[in-house]
């Protein structure tokens, strides 16, 4: 009764309106708060509905501002949690006139609306995105963790002990059974990815990417062209093989903008030789077709050195406790060394008309463009066995390379160490 009770006085107290160019919020019970967000600073507004929402006919509006999204911070933003659609309509409109006006008053020509199709997601590409999706992991994860929550009510070690008894007698049954809990758990996350991506599209309307996706819970949010810093192509082990790949841009703010990570997913599936072909001609001042220069021929043994170095300790210590079955564990060393060389392979760099572009791996493999006029730092690390080398000059970046590209670095809000 006490929620119930809150909960109504609370949205009683919650107002907002449009007053003299500004979204003005005032909420709070005990202490009274207000929030004047004038228009000309709101980069966009992120509708979504949920579940709850649909049912009364209500969206949610999150206002992202250009001080929002930094550092977690959420000091520039301000939430509608449940308002109607057509008043979420009219704050849309009202924000586009106010740009529009402001594009008048600085002698620039009222632009034409324009709304381009970028990208929608195909039946087949929604089916290849969920069966190739890393959710399955996320699935078991949270199925463990919530499990786990109760042990004090179950008796665990009881359990787990009559488990044991049962598996010497049954492998064949309980492998069977382990089987079909993967199973389950890839159809969970096979399930979930295709509600959350389903009708997937990307629009570019005037100097924005708009993009919508779900199916129980709709949700669109915009990213201004203007505010994207970074282009990010990832291929995961799966996807490779088969030619997609994914593209993410890094926004410095926008609506997409996420506090755990500033990765917004622009196509979410596709073959990795349509790409240039589909954000070119939006996207123009990146072009997505450079020849990389590999490393070095002598960073191959830095990259198994390095691989070896943090398998050893494992393999050390599964010979050390795991007498005779330990001596497995050096299986590991040609799969550590493997996978180095896979790493080394897919390093690279390409400085190219104004374009600075990395490609490296760690699990997935991932090639980032950036404009160099959008860099704000940019640090070199070296170790100091890699500064007793003498490295091939034409496979490095030299001093006087960095010291220009340091000199045109501006705006970019994340560091990227190499």
């Amino acid at each position: 009764m006490l929620v119930l009770v809150y909960g109504v006085l609370s949205w009683y107290r919650f107002t907002y309106r449009i007053e003299q160019g500004e979204l003005r919020i005032e909420y709070g019970l005990i202490v009274r708060k207000k929030r004047f967000i004038p228009f000309d600073r709101i980069q966009s507004l992120d509708l979504s509905e949920g579940i709850l929402q649909r049912l009364f006919g209500l969206v949610k509006v999150k206002v992202e501002t250009a001080g929002s999204g930094g550092m977690g911070l959420q000091d520039g933003e301000a939430v509608l949690t449940a308002i109607t659609k057509q008043d979420a309509q009219a704050i849309h409109d009202y924000l586009v006139s106010i740009k529009k006006s402001g594009q008048i008053l600085q002698g620039e020509e009222e632009p034409q609306s324009a709304d381009d199709l970028l990208y929608k997601m195909s039946v087949s590409e929604l089916l290849m995105l969920s069966t190739t999706s890393g959710g399955v992991g996320v699935v078991i994860s949270a199925v463990f963790a919530f499990v786990f929550q109760f042990e004090e009510f179950i008796p665990y070690e009881q359990i787990f002990d009559e488990v044991e008894h049962f598996v010497q007698s049954g492998v064949v049954f309980v492998s069977v059974v382990v089987f079909l809990g993967f199973l389950l758990a890839w159809m969970l996350a096979l399930f979930g990815t295709m509600l959350k991506y389903a009708n997937f599209t990307v629009r570019k309307v005037d100097n924005d990417l708009v993009i919508t996706r779900g199916l129980l819970e709709k949700r669109q949010f915009t990213i201004p062209l203007n505010r994207i810093q970074a282009v990010r192509i990832s291929e995961n082990l799966i996807r490779q093989p088969l030619g997609y790949a994914s593209a993410y841009v890094e926004s410095a703010g926008g609506s997409a903008l996420d506090q755990e990570s500033s990765k917004v997913l622009i196509l979410p599936i596709v073959k990795k030789r349509k790409i240039p072909g589909l954000l070119e001609p939006h996207l123009t001042e990146y072009h997505f077709r450079v020849n990389i220069s590999p490393a070095s021929k002598r960073a191959c043994s830095r990259y198994l050195l390095k691989g070896w170095l943090f398998m050893l300790p494992a393999i050390i210590a599964a010979i050390w406790f795991l007498k005779p079955w330990g001596y497995g564990a050096l299986i590991l060393l040609p799969v550590s060394a493997l996978w180095s060389y896979l790493n080394y392979k897919d390093a690279g760099w390409s400085l190219d008309q104004g374009m600075l572009t990395f490609r490296y791996r760690n699990v997935v493999k991932n090639t980032v463009y950036m404009r160099k006029n959008k860099v704000q730092s940019f640090s070199v690390k070296e170790s100091f066995f890699s500064g007793k080398r003498n490295w091939p000059p034409s496979r490095q970046l030299s001093s006087l390379d960095m010291a220009a590209l340091a000199a045109k670095s501006l705006t970019l809000r994340k560091s990227m160490s190499i």
